[in-house]
């Protein structure tokens, strides 16, 4: 008998319904004494039926029908037991659910009261879906059983593979034989036997864990690592996984025994719990262990608590807490310790009973526009947090800020302060004050710039404002070694200045393709000074007035042209820049632009001093030109050629200031050095950068930088040559001569090799080493650097110290690190 192709089917609770994977034809029923069975395909309709088993199933129950075309239902006579009472389940997790099942022969059992489901199951319901060679489903004991090639998948991803599955009566609860389950994170469970309980615990027997893949050409190899115990037990309700009598095994082989042991579940991405520890030695702390705890207060809150147990010094405690809100987030980080044995550090700051300090940084947004935050860090004394580890032992200074920002298309301004904490040692210099006296505190530093939306004389006009103060305790006079130049870096008091710029600009399209940018600007400096010791070349008075007009023209010309292998593009520029004079040249401190190099950056800059203490004046010509060149290949080079004239008035650079800033610079003359950049890119991840300055004289090398780095195959890796000539007039009174190297070799897919160094050839030693090897794949990474650093330019020590990495993939990580010690005739020598 066949059914309709648009004929619909109702359920044995009288409930029409179309299958929604195979409608249309049912094959025929065959009665039998032993129960009844569907050939071909078979499509179920069920009301309530829950799945969930081993990580997360608690399926409930088939109920299973078919019937003819006529819409009687073909089965048991009258009087025979019903089959929606054998088959309806008494849990039902979601009630408005549809069950889809399939098999290949569904056979039901009137004396035994079972439906069987054989041959390749799958039965889909509410997000989950089981497959199985067979199903059955016993209605007097209230147990669902799945047999041979199980797999079940459930809608968070997780797949559960068995060789058997049994559901208890509410299924619930259940047992499972030979288990394996795949987390959507690739992590798998493995066991024996497991039992499901409380609906959320799944207990393993002589279960494993692992983050690792099984190798695809040998899957009975041992995996790379995994975590076997007794029981293991995974809680989703806590989301945790608890282990009794574990052993960790890497390659099979046991190499740690942990009696408990527990970590959240791989899906889990914040919760409370202890962190990987860490250890660290050292001569003068003795042997650290850090054990950290993470505490997930809330989504947007925690507290990270990481106590370390020194045998040499005591408890170090250290806490940091963060937290986000609608607006920004902050930070706020402290350490501290009483140390046990202050002698460790005697003749330095280190030699106090407590030392710690405190650091915090956060931003807000009080709009769109506008935002603020701050970076502040206080410490006990200079080497603390190096000393114990604590950050990076090659930072030279605590900057600690607090700013106010905006910004809109055509605005922008910023407000903040300055403190600078030195982490050099306070010795006294030559002239009887330290280095930290020496440092301002800037209060505040104001930038602001106004682009105006409207055309000013068809152009677009500008403003700038700036607006600095500061102060210091003593003079900071530039020592080196001991010795000074006669530079005033900074002076003792206060210093304020308000600068304020109108510049006016209009670019010009002229014949066949020349651009003609004329340009203005007006600018006015007001300075207001208080020292307490007035210097020899200072202006005498507490109040100063600086002006500068210019008036200039730039004109560019891009040519291109085109070519089988690619484009190229020639642009000469040059720019004649006609001035006042610097007034107040030498008089007035320099602050914020003691830093002047001249390269293709700045060739072309109307002022090429980096800050508003300083204001290039005199007339200057500026010329050079631009060439790029792109190949089809995907390869292009530039190149920037070029030199500057001094035409007329006072030379800004010929004539320093207080800190000689411009002497040495390669435009104290009115000829330029000759500068050039050349810089070729590959698709190929080759790069090759060149920066060159040349004396306008002799041709002699005044500066050059070269950069270097690629990857081919296997290695990768970089090189950088730098040479700077001697400035005696800054107190650099030997060429410096340097080169950096980094290397990287992969041995194969998962190891390599990698390493670096900065050596300083004018004085025949590494400024810093390291080299290391590492491992790395889906699950595990390992690493061990020794690494090497001299300081050659402050009195911190050398710092040696070896490094071991171990990271598991769901797990954590941790670091054992051992300070090799330092040595200081070493670092001094240089």
């Amino acid at each position: 008998m066949r059914q309709r192709d648009n004929a619909r089917s109702e359920d044995i609770f009288g409930t029409p319904y179309a299958s929604p994977r195979r409608q249309g034809r049912i094959a025929p029923i065959r009665k039998s004494r032993t129960g009844i069975s569907l050939k071909l395909a078979l499509c179920l309709s069920v009301s309530a039926l829950a799945l969930p088993l081993a990580a997360g199933f608690a399926p409930d129950l088939l109920s299973a029908h078919a019937q003819s075309a006529s819409g009687q239902v073909t089965g048991p006579q009258s009087g025979s037991p019903n089959a929606s009472d054998i088959l309806r389940g008494r849990a039902q997790a979601n009630p408005d659910a549809q069950m889809l099942v399939e098999a290949d022969e569904l056979i039901y059992n009137y004396d035994k009261e079972t439906v069987t489901a054989d041959g390749n199951v799958e039965i889909v319901y509410d997000g989950y879906t089981l497959n199985a060679n067979r199903v059955i489903y016993d209605q007097g004991s209230g147990r669902m059983m799945a047999f041979g090639n199980v797999r079940i998948t459930e809608p968070t991803g997780n797949v559960l593979t068995a060789d058997q599955v049994d559901i208890t009566e509410d299924f619930r609860d259940g047992f499972v034989q030979s288990l394996q389950i795949r987390t959507p994170e690739n992590a798998t469970f493995g066991a024996v036997s497991a039992e499901r309980s409380e609906g959320n615990r799944t207990i393993f027997n002589q279960g494993s864990y692992t983050a690792c893949e099984a190798c695809a050409d040998r899957p009975h190899r041992p995996y790379l690592w995994q975590i076997k115990a007794a029981k293991v037990v995974h809680d989703q309700q806590e989301q945790m996984i608890y282990y009794e009598n574990a052993w960790m095994e890497f390659m099979g082989v046991p190499v740690a025994y942990m009696p408990f042991f527990s970590h959240a579940d791989p899906s889990v991405k914040r919760k409370s719990g202890f962190l990987m520890p860490t250890l660290n030695y050292s001569s003068s702390i003795g042997l650290g262990l850090t054990t950290p705890y993470f505490f997930n207060l809330a989504p947007n809150y925690d507290l990270t608590v990481a106590p370390t147990f020194y045998t040499g010094q005591g408890v170090l405690l250290d806490a940091e807490w963060r937290h986000k809100l609608i607006t920004g987030s902050y930070r706020i980080r402290g350490a501290g310790i009483a140390q046990f044995d202050p002698d460790e550090f005697a003749g330095l700051q280190g030699d106090e009973t407590f030392r710690g300090y405190v650091e915090s940084d956060g931003e807000f947004n009080i709009n769109q526009q506008w935002k603020w935050g701050w970076d502040v860090t206080a410490i006990s004394d200079r080497t603390f947090t190096r000393d114990y580890d604590l950050e990076d032992s090659d930072t030279q200074e605590a900057i600690s800020t607090l700013y106010l920002t905006g910004q809109s298309e055509r605005n922008y301004f910023d407000l903040r302060g300055y403190h600078f904490r030195i982490l050099r040692e306070d010795l006294e210099d030559s002239i009887g004050t330290n280095f930290q006296e020496e440092q301002a505190i800037v209060h505040p530093v104001l930038d602001y710039n106004l682009v105006f939306g409207d055309p000013v004389l068809d152009g677009e006009l500008s403003f700038d404002v700036n607006f600095t103060s500061l102060s210091r305790e003593n003079t900071d006079f530039g020592s080196s070694n001991g010795s000074t130049t006669g530079r005033v870096v900074g002076p003792k008091g206060t210093y304020t200045r308000l600068s304020l710029e109108a510049t006016w600009q209009k670019t010009l399209v002229g014949p066949m393709g020349q651009l003609f940018t004329p340009f203005a600007s007006l600018r006015g400096d007001a300075f207001w000074l208080e020292n307490g010791e007035p210097l020899a070349s200072f202006i005498e008075e507490d109040e100063a007035f600086r002006g500068l007009a210019l008036a200039g023209v730039e004109w560019r010309w891009p040519l291109i042209s085109q070519h089988t292998w690619g484009t190229q593009r020639f642009e000469p520029v040059a720019q004649i820049i006609l001035r006042s004079n610097e007034n107040q040249l030498g008089s007035l401190p320099n602050e914020d632009a003691q830093s002047l190099v001249f390269d293709d950056t700045n060739l072309f800059s109307v002022n090429k001093f980096s800050g508003y203490d300083r204001i290039e004046g005199g007339s200057r010509a500026n010329i050079g030109i631009i060439h790029r060149a792109n190949f089809n290949n995907g390869v292009s080079i530039r190149t920037v050629l070029g030199q500057s004239f001094h035409l007329f008035g006072t030379n800004s650079f010929a004539n320093p200031d207080v800190a000689a800033t411009g002497l040495d610079s390669g435009l104290e003359s009115d000829r330029s050095d000759f500068i050039g950049r050349f810089t070729i890119d590959t698709p190929n991840d080759l790069r090759l950068d060149a920066f060159l300055r040349l004396d306008s004289d002799d041709l002699a090398v005044n500066r050059t930088e070269i950069t270097a780095s690629g990857k081919r195959g296997f290695i990768a890796g970089s090189v950088g040559y730098a040479y700077f000539n001697s400035q005696p007039n800054l107190g650099i009174v030997d060429d410096r001569e340097e080169i950096r190297a980094s290397a990287s070799l992969q041995i194969n897919e998962n190891w390599r090799v990698f390493g670096d160094i900065r050596y300083d050839i004018e004085n025949n030693g590494a400024v810093s080493d390291s080299l290391g090897i590492a491992y790395d794949d889906e699950c595990f990474a390992i690493s061990l650097t020794y690494s090497e650093t001299h300081d050659r330019y402050t009195d911190l020590e050398t710092d040696q110290q070896i490094y071991l990495r171990v990271n598991l993939k769901t797990i954590g990580g941790g670091q054992l690190s051992q300070d090799l010690g330092g040595d200081d005739s070493e670092s001094s020598s240089y």
